[in-house]
């Protein structure tokens, strides 16, 4: 998997991370402000979505939404990313509360439950626990919009994101109302609840692992059908602890 598509899959909305609160005023702002546009954008670019909506990105990697699905007890959504190798994400929508200055803040965050990957060994299902480990060992870290991640409290706000509203025009012309997000690093981010799944545009302005939306739709084929996902092979469970060092590479 390239390096900018792994960040959208097990760092979606990184920079979340990086605003929080604490008994700073301007700090509390900040992340209310980000608090505000990840439940946006979970809300509209994930749960709103319609089965067969896509985004492609300037890689030429395609997500699309799967629709809804049972498992168990849980309604579960997923979304498919089209490449060499097809993979399916399928999760849930979780709140998850955290406390800043004395003040409650609920974020919406997508919990995800199983994962399926074509392999030229054939397909493969990863369960629930084995999900924060492949997102080790491929280098990933869960963001603040997955559930498995920590959100600090308290939090450090010595170094705070700068946070624009902007208009973002696409080479087609076509422009959609966006946010800009920039880090610290002056890595960046552009997102937008007016598209498939939030992001615009991510990465550093030196142009490192960068991932750049170049279009968006309707009614897409889906790869990786039912019958795929049932003869999917489950790998072994295995335990290494948290704190385990794990090479981590460029991906699959």
């Amino acid at each position: 998997m390239r390096h900018s598509m792994r960040s959208v899959i097990l760092v979606w909305m990184a920079i979340f991370g990086l605003a929080v609160a604490a008994g700073d005023l301007e700090c509390y702002r900040v992340a209310h402000t980000l608090q505000n546009l990840q439940n946006r954008i979970v809300r509209d670019a994930f749960l709103h979505l319609e089965k067969g909506d896509w985004a492609r990105y300037a890689d030429g990697t395609k997500a699309v939404y799967l629709g809804e699905r049972r498992l168990g007890e849980k309604t579960l959504s997923g979304i498919e990313i089209q490449m060499h190798m097809p993979m399916q994400i399928w999760y849930e929508i979780v709140p998850k509360d955290a406390s800043y200055a004395g003040r409650k803040a609920r974020f919406l965050t997508i919990d995800p439950t199983r994962f399926y990957l074509r392999t030229a060994m054939g397909t493969i299902v990863l369960e629930k626990s084995q999900i924060g480990l492949y997102s080790r060992m491929t280098g990933g870290n869960l963001s603040t919009i997955f559930t498995p991640a920590q959100i600090k409290s308290p939090p450090d706000c010595s170094h705070l994101p700068q946070i624009q509203k902007i208009r973002y025009r696409f080479p087609s012309g076509r422009s959609i109302d966006a946010v800009k997000i920039v880090d610290k690093n002056n890595g960046f981010l552009i997102v937008s609840d007016t598209v498939p799944f939030g992001i615009v545009e991510a990465g550093s302005f030196r142009g490192e692992g960068n991932l750049r939306l170049t279009s968006f739709g309707h009614h897409a084929k889906i790869l990786m059908r039912d019958e795929e996902r049932r003869k999917a092979q489950t790998l072994p469970v295995i335990s290494i602890p948290e704190n385990f060092p794990l090479p981590t590479g460029g991906g699959i």
